[in-house]
């Protein structure tokens, strides 16, 4: 895995990477250079130097071990063509060239060639032992980085330049309880729930050939054959030249949050449609920065169609009736003091009828304890304040309506007691003239017999 090479490997001897700075043709200049600066100290130094080749010899061994064979035989041929045609002339003055000179040369040539032979070897030993230990820090580096990924909670993937899967983690194959052999390549998606399957390919498809990190969420078969969500990570990874060698990622079980967020979701459309039903406006107050997040029914509460740059303190009590800001004032601080709000009250909405509101909420308080927010709902009660009015009125008059029927009891109970012996009266009265005139009739009989005359006078028995 080329992401977890070793530090070790970039410790290139200071030689190799001059070989790799130089281009082909930079290394035969560079024997050219080094040769005639070799040139140049030996004939400044020439009364302190003795054998007229010294100074060629580290000259060849560089450009031998910068550039390789062909740069070492440029530095050989220049140094024997300047010591046959500068150095040998000026040492023998006008003297012609000697066997010795000649012999000498072939002697330093022969010498040169096998100096440049040996630096060849010891570059190209050099060269095998970087790679070597490049390789063997890869391989080390390889090991840990199995390892870790081995041990990581979230399953791990590696593609190739083919855009195929070469390499699983152990906590992915244990995960879908497949084998290496069989997610290699395209197996993976096997085991991709086929709704998400187009737009998990498309999306890697994508990135991939832009080179560029991607992240998504599909369903992938777990072991048990459930589909669990996975959140998806992928970036572009790179070999030990910085070129592209495909893509490593990571998934993460992400079920239970996205569980949640569809119970979130759920909660949240019934608060909604309870929020629409019952006409009750939300609200959230920052009290450091006197500012509130509404909902458009709140703002609607007070009157306007929809929600208004700015909302606070200053706003709500604007519209509270001037008799009923004591309420408010005293409802705050209340708050502030004991964490629950509560009022009701008048206001006057705007380009409305002056309407009643309640408003609950509670205080949020920070870790010192100081409030910092403020959130609750306000309901707009004016037809349950007229339905109160109007049972109060009903109360009212259903009160005097039993005062009446009690009264109306009382003298009915008066009218019997007075009655009854009224009744006897009447009774006795009618019965007492019965009597008299039966008197009367009785009377008379016996007092026509005793004296016929008094029978004519009426009023004869009253007069008795």
């Amino acid at each position: 895995m080329a992401s977890g090479a070793s530090p070790a490997s970039n410790e290139v001897p200071l030689l190799l990477r001059l070989a790799a700075w130089l281009t082909r043709p930079g290394a035969y200049a560079f024997a050219a250079v080094v040769t005639t600066v070799a040139l140049l100290l030996r004939l400044w130094l020439a009364s302190y130097l003795g054998p007229p080749y010294l100074l060629f010899y580290p000259a060849i061994v560089l450009a031998t071990i910068a550039g390789g064979f062909g740069p070492s035989v440029l530095a050989i041929a220049l140094s024997t063509a300047y010591s046959a045609l500068l150095i040998l002339p000026a040492e023998r003055g006008a003297q012609p060239a000697s066997l010795r000179e000649l012999t000498s040369l072939a002697a330093f040539a022969g010498v040169s060639a096998s100096l440049s032979y040996l630096a060849d070897r010891f570059r190209q030993n050099q060269a095998r032992l970087h790679l070597l230990e490049v390789e063997r820090a890869r391989v080390a580096a390889d090991v840990r980085f199995g390892q870790l990924a081995d041990a990581a909670p979230v399953l791990v993937w590696m593609s190739g330049l083919d855009m195929g899967c070469v390499w699983f983690n152990r906590t992915w194959l244990e995960f879908t309880g497949r084998t290496l052999a069989q997610e290699l390549g395209d197996g993976w998606a096997a085991g991709v729930h086929p709704d998400d399957l187009p737009t998990c390919l498309a999306t890697y498809r994508d990135a991939f050939q832009r080179r560029r990190p991607f992240t998504m969420d599909y369903r992938l078969r777990r072991h048990d054959g459930e589909f669990r969500w996975v959140y998806d990570s992928g970036t572009p990874r790179t070999d030990e030249q910085g070129a592209f060698a495909g893509y490593i990622g990571s998934c993460v079980d992400v079920t239970a949050r996205r569980r949640a967020e569809e119970r979130l979701r759920l909660n949240q459309r019934r608060l909604d449609l309870a929020v629409r039903a019952g006409q009750i406006g939300l609200w959230d107050l920052d009290l450091v920065r006197d500012e509130a997040w509404r909902t458009p029914l709140h703002d609607q509460i007070f009157g306007y169609p929809g929600l208004q740059p700015t909302w606070g303190v200053q706003e709500a009590v604007r519209h509270v009736v001037p008799e009923d800001r004591p309420i408010f004032s005293g409802a705050f601080d209340e708050a502030l003091a004991t964490g629950h709000f509560h009022y009701e009250l008048r206001i006057d909405p705007a380009g409305g009828a002056r309407r009643w509101i309640a408003a609950d909420g509670e205080v949020i308080r920070a870790g010192d304890g100081t409030p910092i927010r403020m959130m609750g709902t306000v309901v707009d009660v004016t037809a349950r304040k007229a339905t109160e009015a109007a049972l109060k009125e009903a109360e009212a008059r259903a009160s005097r309506a039993e005062r009446l029927a009690a009264v109306t009891t009382l003298v009915r109970g008066m009218s019997h007691e007075v009655n009854n012996p009224l009744a006897s009266v009447v009774s006795n009265l009618g019965f007492a003239r019965a009597c008299n005139r039966g008197v009367q009739e009785t009377s008379g009989r016996h007092v026509a017999l005793l004296n016929p005359d008094a029978v004519c006078r009426p009023g004869a028995l009253a007069d008795l």
